[in-house]
């Protein structure tokens, strides 16, 4: 969550709220600071495993009593301030929890699957040819070619233009949720109201021997989930463990879901 790049990312928890507004200017299409809304639910999703809450407090005051201008472009706002509680419960600023319905249409290896392609999209070939990791603003699923990067870098008399950002506008454009993907999803923590820590993952079986999410900051405790195939990788024992401050709270002999109590 850096201070520079594209006017868009700075509707983020960025020195903005301490009256500072780095960048390069305000955009026609912003509100307040500068800020725009799309982005804003995806901040929440990826900004609570942030330790330091303040960033977000100070984000959905902004939104909600400072001026945000919530119905500018869509922003998700109760769905990401209720994601947002379950990880660091903050009751002054809860919404209304939307679940979906069960379904049997997606299966764990689709989601693996697709999670693997969205990751490997995330690159850029340089014109020397080589490959780099990159982010930028939208993507040609078909090509894989950044399409307002494209548009962008011609604008204006063959180049860029600076009344629409200037140079490389949408690089590192936070609007993926990539964090929140593997989190939530591919290892499978599933945040909760109570004092139980749930963990679904989507990995299929045999497709990984080992892995691990460390250091994750989860209702003031850190947690560490891990899966050894054989328990040689990292010398805890074969399985899938949970650990809370160090402490073991759950296991289990394969990839399956699985509720741990906080100590």
């Amino acid at each position: 969550m850096g201070d520079r790049g594209h006017p868009a990312r700075h509707a983020q928890p960025s020195p903005l709220f301490r009256g500072h507004r780095p960048g390069r200017g305000p955009v026609r299409w912003s509100g307040k600071h500068n800020t725009i809304s799309c982005p804003a639910g995806h901040h929440f999703y990826e900004g609570r495993w942030l330790r330091d809450p303040q960033y977000l407090d100070d984000y959905a005051v902004f939104w909600f009593r400072k001026g945000g201008e919530l119905r500018r472009y869509s922003f998700w706002a109760a769905d990401a301030l209720w994601a947002r509680h379950l990880v660091q419960p903050n009751a002054a600023l809860l919404a209304n929890l939307l679940n979906g319905p069960p379904q049997e249409h997606i299966s764990v290896r689709d989601y693996f699957a697709t999670l693997k392609t969205y990751a490997k999209s995330h690159r850029f070939t340089r014109d020397d040819g080589r490959v780099v990791p990159w982010i930028d603003e939208n993507l040609n699923p078909f090509t894989g070619d950044w399409i307002s990067r494209t548009r962008l870098k011609a604008w204006k008399d063959g180049t860029w233009d600076t009344g629409k950002g200037g140079p490389e506008r949408g690089k590192d454009y936070n609007h993926s949720t990539f964090c929140d993907l593997v989190i939530r999803g591919l290892v499978g923590l599933r945040p909760r109201a109570d004092r139980q820590v749930e963990v679904h993952p989507l990995v299929p079986p045999g497709e990984w021997d080992w892995f691990c999410l460390d250091g994750i900051a989860y209702r003031v405790r850190t947690l560490t989930i891990l899966w050894d195939q054989t328990g040689a990788k990292y010398g805890k024992g074969a399985g899938m463990r949970v650990f809370a401050d160090g402490q073991e709270i759950v296991q289990a002999p394969k990839l399956q879901r699985v509720m741990g109590e906080l100590p």
